[in-house]
């Protein structure tokens, strides 16, 4: 099994002995990726263990416990409740097929993608 090289620590990009080339370019990642921080939804409330609702009412939470050693996203453990219509900023924050996740606290540089399979919440 191969492992990806997720490591986006600045120590990964600093350069010693070999300075980048003036042809290289390079982008700041505000230029590329639209980054979006997770929140709290206001009127949502913690899934209790073995509770079932709705589906469309059900929004797992993806965290870092929940990427695989090989990289890959398993089903979330832990949900929320919420049966609103949801904002412009709640939808930002829905995962859809081929999103990345990366973590900047804690174990910064583990890095996913989020699987076709996903699901809707």
């Amino acid at each position: 099994m191969v492992q990806a090289d997720c490591d986006i620590t600045p120590r990964r990009h600093v350069r010693d002995a070999a300075p980048v080339p003036k042809e290289a370019e390079t982008k700041p990642l505000r230029l590329l990726v639209q980054g979006i921080r997770g929140q709290a939804w206001p009127g949502a409330r913690r899934l209790a263990p073995g509770e079932t609702v709705p589906e469309e009412h059900l929004f797992l939470e993806a965290a870092i416990r929940d990427i695989e050693t090989d990289g890959l996203l398993r089903r979330p453990v832990k949900g929320s409740v919420y049966s609103g219509a949801l904002s412009e900023a709640q939808r930002s924050q829905v995962l859809r097929p081929g999103d990345i996740l990366f973590c900047c606290k804690g174990a910064v540089g583990k890095v996913v993608l989020a699987p076709e399979d996903c699901g809707p919440n």
